[in-house]
Formats: C-alpha cells, sequence, structure tokens
C-alpha cells in the first residue's frame, strides 16, 4: 500500500481531530470538591465490585484509572467522584498533585495522543490509599459492574438504541434497548434496514414495531420509575406526554394481545412507560404552578431537574494546538539540561531532514512507498565518516 504525502498529512490530521472529538476536555482537574454534579461519570471495574461499586470523573478516568477496566456511563446526577476515597485503593493523583509544590507538570494533550498509552505523562508522585470520605448522595446501579437495561447485558452498538431513563429515581438512570421498553426479548427486530420495511429509508423510525418516532419525545421515564412512583400515573394528564406499555412478549401479536380471547390481555393493568414531547418542561412547571397539591406537583417540587434547566458539568476544553512533535519538546523539558539540550537538537535535526523529505512529494503529489521510507531511515542512520 502506497500514499501521497499530501494525503498521509491529511489522515494524521483527521486521527487528531477525531481524537480531539472523543475527549474534548482538559483532563487536568478531580470534581470531587466540586461536590454533587450531573457530570460524566465513569465505573471503574477494576477498583470497584458488586458490593463497593466505584465511579470517577473525567479527569480521574484518564490521568487516574487508564490501565484500568473503565466503563462510561455518560452523565449521572448528583454524582461525586469516588477517586481518592476509601472506595478505592490510591489516593487521587490530581488532588495529591495539587497539593505539591507547584512545579511545572507535564500532561498528554488529549487531541494528540492516547493518554491511557502514554508512559509516565507526569512527573511522579508518592501517594498512599485512598482517605476521603465517599458521598453518602452517590445512587449505584448494575452500570457500575459495566452491564444496561433490564436485559443486564454490556453496552454493544450493534444492538441499536440505548435511551436514558429521564427520571431514574428507581433505576438509577439506567440506559434501556428499545424493546426492552416495551417488552420484547432484547436483539430481537436487530435487522438491517433493506430486511425491515418499518425504518427503510427512515432514520427517525425505531426497527422496533410499535415504538415513538425519535422526533416525537425529547425524554423518557422507564416504568419502573413509574411503579415506584405512582404519581408520575398523573403524566397522563399532561399535554406533552404520553404512553407506552411494558408489556414482556415474545412477537408483536402477543404485545398486541391478539387471539387473546377472553380478553385478560387487553384488561390488565400493564407496567407504563411515559414518553415526554418537545417542550415538556413548561408544560411540567404548569402543573407545579396551577396544581400545586396533586401527587405530580409534589413530586416535581422535590425534583426540580425534571422541568427546570439541568445542565451535565463539562471540564474546561483542552485548547491546545499542539501536535505530537510539540508535546515531545515539551515532555524534553523535564529532562536534565544537559540530556534536554541534546534531545532538542537530535530532535530539530530530524524534524528538518524529515520535512525536507517529504517536500517533494507534497509538492508534487507524489506517492511515499515503503522503499521510500526505508531509504530514509536507513540514511540518517548510516554513521557518519570520521575525518
Amino acid at each position: 500500500m502506497s500514499i501521497t504525502a499530501v494525503d498521509y498529512i491529511r489522515t494524521q490530521e483527521d486521527l487528531e481531530r477525531q481524537a480531539k472529538e472523543l475527549m474534548p476536555y482538559a483532563p487536568d482537574e478531580c470534581t470531587f470538591a466540586k461536590g454533587q454534579l450531573r457530570q460524566p461519570v465513569f465505573a471503574c471495574v477494576t477498583c470497584g465490585s458488586d458490593d463497593t461499586p466505584v465511579g470517577v470523573c473525567y479527569s480521574c478516568s484518564i490521568q487516574c484509572h487508564a490501565d484500568h477496566e473503565i466503563v462510561e456511563l455518560f452523565a449521572k446526577r448528583q454524582f461525586v467522584c469516588d477517586c481518592g476515597t476509601t472506595k478505592t485503593p490510591k489516593a487521587c493523583v490530581l488532588r495529591q498533585r495539587g497539593k505539591d509544590t507547584g512545579e511545572q507538570v507535564l500532561r498528554p494533550r488529549t487531541g494528540s495522543i492516547d493518554a491511557s498509552t502514554s508512559s509516565k505523562p507526569f512527573r511522579e508522585v508518592e501517594i498512599g490509599a485512598g482517605e476521603d470520605v465517599p458521598a453518602s448522595s452517590n445512587q449505584y446501579n448494575h452500570n457500575f459492574s459495566g452491564t444496561f437495561c433490564d436485559c443486564r447485558q454490556p453496552y454493544d452498538p450493534d444492538d441499536g438504541n440505548m435511551i436514558q431513563c429521564f427520571c431514574g429515581e428507581e433505576c438509577g438512570e439506567d440506559w434501556y434497548h428499545e424493546e426492552c421498553i416495551l417488552g420484547f426479548k432484547q436483539g430481537l427486530f436487530r435487522q438491517s434496514k433493506s430486511k425491515n420495511a418499518n425504518t427503510e429509508d427512515d432514520d427517525d423510525v425505531s426497527q422496533v414495531p410499535h415504538f415513538p418516532k425519535y422526533s416525537d419525545f425529547d425524554a423518557f421515564i422507564c416504568w419502573k420509575c413509574v411503579a415506584a412512583f405512582p404519581s408520575l400515573l398523573e403524566l397522563r394528564d399532561v399535554a406533552l406526554a404520553f404512553e407506552k406499555p411494558h408489556r414482556p412478549a415474545q412477537s408483536v401479536s402477543e404485545w398486541l394481545g391478539e387471539g387473546d380471547v377472553s380478553g385478560k390481555r387487553r384488561k390488565r393493568n400493564d407496567d407504563v412507560n411515559f414518553f415526554l414531547k418537545p417542550g415538556f418542561r413548561s408544560e411540567l412547571e404548569k402543573v407545579v404552578e396551577t396544581k400545586p397539591d396533586t401527587g405530580l406537583a409534589k413530586f416535581l417540587k422535590i425534583r426540580r431537574h425534571l422541568f427546570e434547566a439541568d445542565p451535565v458539568y463539562e471540564p474546561p476544553n483542552d485548547d491546545d494546538e499542539g501536535d505530537v512533535v510539540d508535546m515531545g519538546t515539551e515532555a524534553l523539558q523535564s529532562l536534565p539540561k544537559e540530556q534536554a539540550l541534546k534531545g532538542l537538537e537530535a530532535y530539530a535535526t530530524m524534524r528538518e531532514k524529515l520535512k525536507s523529505f517529504l517536500t517533494p512529494f507534497a509538492t508534487n503529489g507524489e506517492v511515499v512507498t515503503a522503499d521510500n521510507v526505508k531509504e530514509f531511515f536507513s540514511k540518517i542512520s548510516e554513521p557518519k565518516p570520521t575525518p
């Protein structure tokens, strides 16, 4: 395989851009001291267990747990980072570093390098066991063991869309497969669009029959939360809410109750999911203001995030625009002066030679072959003749 120098440069730029999108924030600060936040949470399966689950913030997932088994849980409300508490075997590297002497700290640039594979991006800090007191407000569920939904399966992007419960009071803001929300077996309707008439050329339509269009709702409340808090059934009287039953079934006809001569299927009290249409927050706020004595209003008053703005905390953006080469230059600053100078000299020489080598290819749009690259490195590695 061979590519032009222009294509190679563009490929590297695309890779850095994609990495920047995946890890856009500066992983410099643990959120523990900020208290309860709605923030991105990452389960550390290595540090935790079923009895003692552990969730850490974005920065700690990179700087303190990069070589651990980490599961991204996305946003969780009122969560305090567990890193460095008595739930983890070691203190938080970031918080310990903040107590240090203030010497310059080097860190990987998330847009240019995979932090999990970097070699000691920070100066070593001697730390002992975690000693901080974990927050009693944190709510845990099976997500922290790496599984999701009522079917308790690890996340697999090939399994279709998953939707997070907007309420989360009973389920812990779990993520659900569309099939499981309605009561079907997960994966029952996983088939290509070409074989599924319901989804042909329509990204707004679920592959699961009778699941609402994605554009019809902004949020979803699972049947578990509704069953635990019956006052949520009053959402039936809210204009921008509609319901879908959770009805365990092996087929669409069974879910619809077809063939049930006795009619018991249609008369039974099914569990209920609620879907909230765009603009629902203003409607829920009206319930609180105009019907303060109803069960729904009382429920909302102590859970105001269900109708008020509830932004997800985001760490500061990583504004560094440097590339891997720049980061290498920066890393040299941590070396002894004499060694750093020699390294910088060697780096500058290599950079100029590589630039000179690639420039003609880029200018002419020519192909850089494997043989060209081998020849370049063989030449620069040849020992210089002694005078």
